[in-house]
């Protein structure tokens, strides 16, 4: 499955006099939330919620955002560990939306008073009335990749 959103993140701290590394790590944190926010925009019924990583890069989560028997992130992203994905790249994904699609919301233009952004008219299109174009369109919109680069191998 393709997902429409992707950044990177350098795993080298520019600033280290400034930062520890589990201070530059939140930073992760941000990126996670701004393709979270991406996530909820383009699906129009919510963010991210699951986050997918390799098991050999879970550390970098640690500290007092992350509960690891739970594996909750921030006590907003269940954190998914597969020894299938790669070591350097974070999987985002809305699975509420994913494991329940039957609708997906779409932006009329008539019925919007002076195509006003702030209070679009949407309607809920059932998923057997949808264009596999579309319904791909959609799904992209639900998740995201961070790349990490310069992840040394020792991580």
């Amino acid at each position: 499955m393709a997902y429409k959103h992707r950044r990177e993140w350098d795993y080298h701290n520019p600033d280290i006099i400034r930062f520890s590394r589990r201070e530059y790590n939140k930073t992760l944190i941000t990126k996670i939330n701004y393709i979270t926010n991406l996530v909820h925009r383009g699906s129009l019924w919510g963010g991210v919620d699951t986050i997918t990583i390799h098991p050999s890069i879970e550390a970098l989560f640690y500290g007092e955002w992350y509960y690891d028997g739970t594996r909750m992130l921030i006590c907003r992203y269940q954190v998914v560990l597969d020894d299938s994905m790669s070591r350097d790249v974070i999987k985002l994904e809305n699975k509420k939306v994913l494991d329940n699609l039957i609708v997906i919301p779409r932006l009329l233009e008539e019925g919007n008073p002076a195509g006003d952004p702030l209070f679009p008219t949407i309607n809920m299109v059932g998923i057997k009335e949808c264009s596999q174009d579309e319904i791909d369109s959609y799904i992209g919109e639900l998740g995201g990749y961070i790349d990490i680069i310069n992840l040394p191998e020792f991580v």
